[in-house]
């Protein structure tokens, strides 16, 4: 004589077979207190009360889809007539920190990572030992020109950058700019005669040039927003020939080149130690103030190791406190590039906490990301930044 079972479902809407039959019988649900051991879902005596927070409303119907009844293949019978293996999936929370039986490995730390990032609620600052991330270097530093080495003379080294055919776009541009605006001569000076790459010229051939000297054609297509198009193609030239002369080893540091009164402001990244300390990686001329989502700080920093093409290596940058952020250093993280650097109290998404008090006292906080703040008092507080870091006292 079978025996009869009581079976108790939660209130939530009815899956169609179809529904049913995609679900892994394989998984199970890991925060189960209860794990059965029967084997056989038949035979378990057990009764699943779900709990409480998850019920849902007796009005299962759902706007978009209609009622589960009227889905070919389900039926109408009582609901204490299914057995316990028809019972509902168990519920998955929207931040699911479980690893998928068929996720890869490093789709799960990205996706836990990501549930860490400043702005969530999840991204606390916590007085604990930190544990930063580790990436492996994998550039290949150094001279990348066969034609140079510990013997070449400046000129030789010069002429890496102020290449041939940069020096060609020059004769060609300025030579058409003229022809495009035809000069007249005056009783002192000759009229005007193209210019070659080899030219002697007096003082007033030099005035001549120089009064001519064209980078870009004047009257070819170019982009609205561009506010450097007349130097864009010497611009370009330098910055690949940074690139691909040299690589610069592990250290990078950001230097602001603060405008003078009427020069201009450039951002430059560049290696900061070892015999070629100071060698210009890559190089940003500040075109007014940039109305992108990104703050300009955060934007500068991306862009030139973008244009050195160092970003996702291993590099460990350096920073002062008008690029420092927690949001550059998230973002630097996730592409692994380890970020060092002094660092204004009053950013976004930085600890608040930090009390460093008295003269040589150290105070830290730490994310689960493996991001760092640390406080030091000198004269006045110093506080500083770091993925790299994984004590708050070294």
């Amino acid at each position: 004589m079978s025996r009869q079972v009581s079976i108790r479902r939660s209130r939530r809407p009815r899956s169609s077979p179809a529904i049913r039959s995609l679900s892994f019988e394989e998984e199970e649900a890991v925060d189960d207190p209860r794990p059965s051991t029967s084997g056989e879902c038949g035979d378990s005596e057990e009764v699943y009360a779900p709990p409480a927070k998850h019920r849902r409303t007796k009005d299962h119907s759902d706007p978009h889809f209609g009622d589960d009844s009227d889905w070919e293949g389900s039926d109408s019978e009582d609901e204490s007539e299914l057995s316990d293996c028809e019972s509902e999936e168990d519920f998955v929370p929207l931040d699911d920190t479980s690893l998928d039986s068929d996720e890869n490995l490093a789709e799960y730390v990205r996706r836990r990572r990501a549930r860490t990032a400043p702005g969530i609620s999840s991204f606390v600052w916590r007085k604990r030992e930190n544990e930063p991330r580790r990436f492996d270097f994998t550039a290949a530093p150094g001279v990348k020109v066969p034609d140079l080495d510990a013997e070449s003379t400046p000129e030789e080294v010069f002429r890496q950058f102020l290449t041939q055919e940069l020096l060609e776009k020059i004769v060609q541009e300025t030579n058409r700019y003229v022809a495009q605006n035809p000069r007249t001569p005056s009783a002192h000076m000759k009229g005007w005669e193209d210019t070659t790459m080899k030219e002697t010229m007096s003082r007033d051939r030099f005035d001549q040039l120089t009064a001519a000297l064209h980078f870009a054609d004047n009257q070819a297509e170019r982009q609205a927003d561009d506010r450097l198009w007349k130097l864009r193609p010497v611009v370009d030239v330098l910055n690949r020939q940074f690139r691909e002369v040299f690589v610069p080893n592990k250290a990078l540091q950001f230097v602001p080149n603060k405008r003078a009164r009427r020069g201009i402001k450039v951002y430059k990244l560049c290696s900061s130690l070892g015999p070629e300390a100071g060698y210009t990686t890559a190089f940003l001329i500040y075109m007014g103030k940039d109305r992108g989502d990104v703050p300009a700080s955060m934007k500068a920093v991306i862009d030139l190791l973008e244009r050195g093409g160092l970003m996702g290596k291993g590099y460990e940058v350096h920073t002062d406190n008008w690029y420092s952020s927690p949001s550059l250093f998230h973002h630097l993280q996730k592409r692994k590039t380890i970020a060092v650097g002094t660092v204004r109290s009053n950013r976004k998404q930085m600890s608040t906490d930090l009390q460093a008090k008295g003269r040589g006292s150290v105070d830290f906080r730490r994310t689960d990301s493996g991001m760092l703040a640390l406080q030091w008092q000198d004269k006045r507080p110093v506080t500083m930044l770091s993925t790299k870091k994984a004590k708050g006292c070294n």
